[in-house]
């Protein structure tokens, strides 16, 4: 089965049609969707990323682009309506809902000393749930779900059921227990889980931070 990878995610192209949707969870300031967009066919594709700064990139480099929907957020099993986010302003990327992650200094290193390193900031962001997701778009078919979010991976997945299993049909998801060992049980939970749904599973290993077999991790039916 043929696959491509746009930025560290690998996917089957071949299960995005015009009526998919496509979720990009942590969109970062929208390369991933950007470079999709340009590629395959889709219905819509829904951007969620709850760094405030970089929903405004993301915002101004998708505006001319057709049918994607910019949310500011994050993806969460919580019934909260709104959770604690920390900002890394050193590295936006890295920024989580795990405090302990977003803080994780492991990558600041000989090479980045130069940088005056700025604290953690705290933040509060409004949490959606992806069933609630699928209820306000209408959303029949999921053709991707592609996921980098600093941790929150394993909450998600690990709460996905047979009812979003019946509509997405793959999800490509770097886990990022990289940022220490004592992560690794969470994502081989993620992956049992996920296989216990019917999902086929396929990996590549990433070699920053602590290391991780699970950088850029495909779930497919």
């Amino acid at each position: 089965m043929k696959k491509d990878t746009i930025r560290g995610h690998t996917f089957i192209p071949s299960y995005l049609t015009n009526d998919s949707y496509i979720l990009d969870l942590g969109s970062h300031k929208g390369e991933f969707s950007l470079e999709l967009a340009k590629k395959y066919d889709y219905k819509k594709i829904i951007t969620i990323e709850a760094n405030p700064e970089l929903v405004k990139i993301t915002r101004k480099n998708t505006s001319s682009v057709r049918d994607i929907i910019v949310i500011e957020g994050m993806i969460s099993s919580s019934t909260n309506s709104s959770s604690d986010f920390y900002i890394n302003s050193n590295l936006p990327e890295a920024s989580s809902a795990i405090n302990e992650i977003a803080d994780e200094q492991w990558w600041f290193t000989e090479e980045t000393n130069n940088i005056d390193y700025k604290p953690i900031k705290r933040i509060l962001v409004s949490n959606y749930n992806l069933h609630d997701l699928i209820k306000k778009y209408e959303i029949n078919e999921i053709g991707l779900i592609k996921m980098d979010v600093e941790g929150s991976e394993w909450d998600i997945l690990n709460n996905f059921d047979e009812n979003l299993a019946k509509k997405v049909k793959q999800i490509s998801v770097e886990f990022h227990d990289f940022y220490g060992k004592k992560y690794r049980e969470k994502s081989a939970s993620v992956i049992h889980h996920l296989k216990q749904l019917g999902y086929k599973f396929e990996h590549k290993p990433g070699f920053w931070g602590f290391g991780t077999p699970y950088a850029d991790c495909i779930f497919y039916k």
